[in-house]
């Protein structure tokens, strides 16, 4: 098969590192499998490169392009931050909030200056099949080597889980989706004319990709992801029913080892987990996420314009379940409310904090979206719907986006991919002036960039040494409340977490009359400014421990 014929090489590769980098995965602050950070900065971190290639190449060419796309993206980003701004309490994730908008944006405006042809996508859609194949082998060695010993074999963290199917990715769901995804384009290459006659090693991933990437969606128990699956590929059959005999060789090798891999769960009695009770739950009105749509619902009619603000969800969740007396009900029971920060449907979570206000541009963005891809024929809308709807729908049943970084790009990427054929771009030459203006703004764009991610790594390390004990400075206690309780809580999106290990810490003390982190925690305490009042508490137990020992 002939190789891709494009000046941007470089750039396709670059495109594919962004979320190749979800590969890259130590221990989770937040207790899961994940990128040392919970916000996946490696996958943030390949994006920055790519947009620096791209405002490189417009500086080295001396020319800009851009499209409405870029226009539409702007005004709902701008749009969706100032009004959840207004009513903003809690800045720091208002902060992360504006920091993945900003990124989104560059990224578009990135994509823009790279000219790929069908050819080049296709080739970047193929290395994202073979991404997802490569998750569901990780899914598989975590479920099957109890003994970790693949772990031992290469130091790969993922391999060490196996508490169940979760790829590099923090959750069960985000893969399941993710593979369902990855399923639903690697059928969608078998239908394209670049791939039907091509050799079978190119299409062997694709096959494999359909028998383990089947395995793990069936085997994870994952709602999200086989309805993610079910509804992609009935969509992109829908798509090509006219054209399904001239597919047959290629649909019935892919669509038979699907079914085996469904039929072997069964064989090898894997435990699917709950899925059967979960869809049983939710029919009969007791599953939770069904609790977080009705209240969220409600909590958003009463906040119908503007909504409670960016980041205040959770607190504005737990104040509507107390007004109305809801923490008795049986959907919850056992759960404690403060703990949900979304309402497992991305929709409504911004429809919560920003009201119609804030969602009325991304409701204009989606409805010229689809616009575009009618106008484009009735194929390639519901080609394209096939294609994003395992991503759509997990951002529905689920929250991707503030989790997983990888799925936030992609739709990003396949959005701009199905609307690149029939929008206008102006390309734009720039002058001496604009061209130092550029050079300006790329450095100091690499700067602020590199500081962020410097304190990003700063405190994710210290967050995650500290949570583990990797290290003690029992003889250099400054060391310890520098490294810790300076550099974690310097970035204030760890502000819960480094609570959270805070209190881990005293309640351990407690129980081992540690001296020393009794004194630890109080040094941490004493440098809040706010915190629960139970912090409080756990202060005056820490003095009163330290000065009944003093007393001896």
């Amino acid at each position: 098969m002939q190789w891709i014929k494009t000046k941007s090489v470089l750039s396709v590769f670059l495109i594919i590192a962004v979320f190749y980098f979800s590969l890259i995965s130590v221990d989770n602050v937040g207790g899961q499998v994940g990128i040392i950070t919970p916000y996946n900065l490696s996958v943030y971190f390949a994006v920055v490169v790519f947009i620096i290639y791209s405002f490189y190449q417009v500086i080295s060419f001396q020319q800009f392009q851009i499209s409405s796309r870029l226009l539409w993206t702007l005004i709902a980003a701008i749009n969706l931050i100032a009004v959840g701004y207004w009513q903003a309490i809690h800045l720091n994730f208002l902060h992360y909030v504006i920091l993945a908008l900003v990124v989104a944006v560059l990224f578009v405006l990135a994509l823009e200056q790279v000219s790929l042809s069908e050819n080049a996508w296709h080739w970047l859609f193929y290395a994202l099949s073979i991404l997802a194949l490569l998750q569901s082998l990780i899914a598989l060695i975590q479920y099957f080597d109890t003994f970790s010993v693949a772990y031992w074999w290469t130091g790969y963290f993922p391999f060490k889980i196996h508490s169940g199917f979760l790829g590099s990715l923090q959750q069960r769901n985000m893969l399941s989706s993710f593979i369902a995804f990855g399923l639903v384009l690697s059928l969608w290459l078998l239908f394209s004319a670049q791939f039907k006659q091509s050799p079978i090693k190119i299409k062997l991933p694709l096959f494999l990709l359909a028998a383990l990437g089947g395995f793990v969606v069936f085997a994870s128990g994952s709602r999200a992801g086989l309805l993610a699956l079910a509804v992609g590929i009935l969509l992109l059959l829908w798509t090509y029913r006219f054209e399904l005999k001239s597919h047959l060789g290629n649909l019935l090798l892919w669509f038979s080892l699907l079914v085996t891999s469904a039929l072997l769960v069964k064989f090898i009695g894997v435990d699917i987990g709950s899925a059967a009770s979960k869809f049983e739950r939710v029919v009969y009105g007791l599953d939770v996420r069904l609790f977080l749509y009705e209240t969220g619902w409600k909590l958003f009619l009463e906040n119908l314009w503007f909504g409670v603000g960016i980041g205040n969800y959770n607190h504005s969740l737990q104040d509507f379940v107390l007004a109305h007396q809801l923490p008795g009900d049986a959907r919850i029971a056992g759960l404690e409310i403060g703990s949900f920060s979304h309402p497992h449907n991305e929709f409504l979570f911004w429809l919560i904090q920003v009201g119609l206000a804030g969602c009325f541009s991304i409701l204009i963005v989606i409805f010229l979206i689809l616009k575009n891809w009618w106008q484009q024929g009735q194929k390639a809308f519901w080609g394209y719907s096939a294609i994003i709807s395992p991503l759509v729908i997990q951002s529905m049943v689920s929250y991707p986006f503030i989790l997983s970084a990888t799925h936030w790009f992609l739709v990003l990427l396949v959005v701009f991919y199905s609307v690149i054929v029939s929008q206008r771009t102006i390309n734009i030459s720039l002058s001496e002036s604009a061209s130092l203006t550029f050079k300006v703004a790329l450095l100091s764009f690499v700067a602020v960039a590199a500081y962020g991610f410097y304190i990003g790594l700063m405190s994710a390390f210290e967050t995650y040494y500290f949570k583990n004990r990797i290290f003690i400075y029992k003889d250099y206690p400054q060391q310890e409340q520098v490294g810790y309780f300076y550099n974690a809580s310097k970035w204030g999106l760890y502000d819960d977490l480094v609570q959270a290990n805070m209190e881990n810490m005293f309640l351990n003390a407690r129980r081992d009359n540690n001296l020393y982190d009794l004194k630890q925690y109080l040094l941490w305490y004493n440098n809040q400014t706010e915190l629960p009042d139970k912090f409080n508490d756990y202060a005056a137990q820490s003095r009163a421990m330290l000065q009944s020992n003093d007393a001896k």
